[in-house]
């Protein structure tokens, strides 16, 4: 029994030396441990514990359920945007139907001497959309890759490239790596919704057919009395509606002003209000003129007051009429055309 005592005793002791120094090692990491939950005992630890417990059940009960009615909120509202937006395209393909309709009338109105068509695209408001947020972004030549970016797609196609940094595409149209690498990057999701939904509407070019020409002759390619011409000739079309023109006659002969801007507003007068500010006494008296102002601009000042105002058979707005550019000419030509509708009455 001494003998077997003492073999249990070896072994314990082996088993104490053992365990001391297990605990030794568990004691420190357990004081590391606390440590690190910043507590400095066990009971620190489990308040600490408690508190995170208490966390984890919020999470758990409300903060959980908030972000799955929010996913919900979201796909619901991704949902709307696409229907909005398919709701845009449509009203934009009415409004450029509507546009092409009108213009078609207008052509067949102009007799042939002037036309216009609907060709490029106006990209000032799709060029700020995007160029806005890039100012500041150190982009090599911005303004030019961003109007190459702008010409080579359109709002949508655009977003698509950046949502997917498809970077090949952007360089595909020859804009830089590193270019289109800021694009990608300097855009946010917020700032992708507004471009998305940006209008590049389609811009009008109007030509017309010199006189002796079969062809037809950009407007931006004609002198100024050709174009004043050419959007008088519209603008004189649309019934119905008031119309103002200010100073017609600049930049026009004199021949082209009694035949053309004259006759031009005597035939449209009938059907709508014309109010027009001239130095040319034709125009208010070769184009029978109903309503007469004189007016003169107050010294020093940005102001007009009227100095006489009524019909041509009043003597003093005729005197009026007759002290502007020109003199008493337009009266005579009047005379002249009006003698010779009586003769040819009689």
């Amino acid at each position: 029994m001494r003998s077997a005592v003492g073999t249990h005793g070896i072994e314990l002791e082996r088993m104490r030396s053992e365990w001391a120094a297990a605990f030794e090692i568990a004691d420190d990491q357990y004081r590391e441990r606390l440590a690190a939950l910043g507590a400095s005992n066990l009971a620190e630890a489990a308040t600490e514990k408690q508190g995170i417990d208490q966390k984890l059940t919020r999470i758990e009960t409300e903060v959980i359920p908030e972000i799955e009615q929010l996913r919900k909120d979201i796909h619901s509202l991704e949902a709307s945007r696409v229907q909005w937006l398919d709701q845009l395209r449509t009203a934009r393909g009415s409004i450029l139907q509507s546009r092409t309709t009108f213009i078609r009338s207008l052509n067949s109105s102009l007799g042939g001497q002037v036309v216009v068509e609907l060709s490029g695209c106006d990209i000032s408001f799709y060029f700020d959309a995007v160029d806005g947020p890039l100012q500041g972004s150190r982009m090599q030549h911005r303004e030019d890759q961003i109007t190459l970016a702008c010409e080579s797609f359109s709002p949508e196609e655009l977003v698509r490239i950046l949502r997917t940094e498809s970077i090949d595409e952007l360089i595909g149209v020859g804009i830089t790596q590193n270019n289109a690498n800021r694009i990608v990057n300097s855009l946010s999701d917020e700032l992708l919704y507004r471009i998305e939904r940006v209008d590049v509407p389609p811009l009008p070019n109007i030509r017309i057919k010199r006189e002796g020409q079969s062809s037809y002759t950009d407007l931006s390619s004609l002198s100024v009395g050709e174009k004043c011409s050419a959007i008088l000739s519209i603008a004189l079309l649309s019934k119905g509606k008031p119309l103002v023109i200010d100073q017609p006659e600049d930049d026009l002969d004199h021949a082209f002003i009694i035949d053309s801007i004259v006759e031009g507003i005597r035939a449209a007068k009938q059907d709508r209000q014309i109010i027009a500010a001239t130095h040319n006494p034709n125009i208010p008296v070769l184009g029978d003129a109903e309503m007469v102002f004189r007016v003169a601009r107050n010294s020093g000042e940005d102001v007009c007051r009227i100095q006489n105002s009524g019909g041509l058979e009043l003597p003093r707005v005729t005197a009026e009429v007759q002290s502007l550019e020109g003199g008493p000419g337009a009266f005579e030509r009047r005379r002249l055309r009006y003698s010779g509708v009586v003769t040819a009455l009689k």
